[in-house]
C-alpha cells in the first residue's frame, strides 16, 4: 500500500521521465492521484500511456485547435488535451482518437463533473466521485465530453493505493530516468 502522495511523487517522476515538461508531469502526477483516490487504478492508466507515447514526438500528440472536433496528428494524449480542457473551461468537447481517455476526467472533474463517452462505455464523475458504465479502454477513436449523466452509483473514496505492481514498477523505471548516474566524486560524498 502507498499513500496518496507517493503515487503523486512517482507519477510525477514518471511522467518527466518519459519525456514530458515538469509541469505536465506535474498536472501527471495530479491526473494519477485523483483517479487512485477515487478507486481508478490511476498507476496503470498512466502506465499505459507512458508506454505508449514512449518515444513519440508529443507535439503530434497535441489538439489541432483549428478545428471542430480536436485531432492530432497521432492520437490525443489525454494530459496534453486534459490540460487544454481545464484551461478553457468547457465541457462540450468531441475529440480522437485518444490514447488511454480516462486520464482526461480529473482535468475536467473541476468543471461541476462531466461524462466520458466511447464506444465501449461512459464514465461520469460529479466531481468527487465517478460511475463507470461499461469498460473505458486504453484508446477511443472518438471521445464525447458532456454535461455529467446521473449517478447510480459512486466508487469509494480512497486514502491509500494500492497499484497493480507491474504498472508500479514501470512508473519507477520511468522515474528512474529522471535520475543522475553515479560518479566516483558523488560516491566520494556519500551519495549512494
Amino acid at each position: 500500500m502507498f499513500s496518496l502522495n507517493e503515487v503523486e511523487a512517482t507519477a510525477k517522476k514518471a511522467a518527466r521521465g518519459a519525456g514530458y515538461s515538469w509541469g505536465v508531469a506535474d498536472e501527471a502526477g495530479f491526473a494519477a492521484r485523483w483517479l487512485t483516490a477515487r478507486g481508478v487504478d490511476g498507476c496503470a492508466a498512466l502506465t499505459a500511456l507512458l508506454r505508449r507515447m514512449d518515444g513519440v514526438d508529443l507535439s503530434a500528440a497535441k489538439p489541432d485547435m483549428t478545428q471542430d472536433n480536436w485531432a492530432a496528428a497521432g492520437p490525443l494524449c489525454p494530459l496534453l488535451t486534459g490540460c487544454l480542457m481545464s484551461d478553457l473551461g468547457r465541457r462540450d468537447y468531441s475529440i480522437g482518437p485518444v490514447a488511454v481517455p480516462i486520464l482526461v476526467l480529473p482535468f475536467i472533474a473541476g468543471q461541476g463533473g462531466a461524462t466520458i463517452e466511447t464506444a465501449s462505455g461512459t464514465v461520469t464523475t460529479d466531481g468527487e466521485s465517478v460511475c463507470f458504465n461499461g469498460i473505458i479502454d486504453e484508446s477511443a477513436s472518438r471521445v464525447i465530453v458532456a454535461a455529467p449523466m446521473v449517478m447510480p452509483y459512486r466508487l469509494d473514496r480512497l486514502n491509500r493505493a494500492n497499484p497493480d505492481s507491474a504498472a508500479w514498477a514501470t512508473l519507477l523505471a520511468f522515474a528512474h530516468r529522471t535520475y543522475a548516474p553515479a560518479t566516483e566524486e558523488s560516491r566520494l560524498k556519500g551519495a549512494g
